[in-house]
């Protein structure tokens, strides 16, 4: 069975997701990492209007 993919990209797991929503630190970290290059392009974005 194929991992789920967006774009080419591996998709979150479920679980990660709901651990994350609960608090749990570790996922919480795993879910800024994954989305920490769509951050930062928002944040150069931000920077560069002002």
């Amino acid at each position: 069975m194929m991992n789920p993919s967006y774009k080419g990209r591996a998709l979150l797991p479920m679980p990660v997701i709901e651990a994350a929503r609960a608090g749990d630190v570790e996922a919480v970290e795993q879910v800024l990492r994954y989305y920490e290059g769509y951050i930062n392009k928002l944040i150069y974005a931000i920077v560069a209007v002002d």
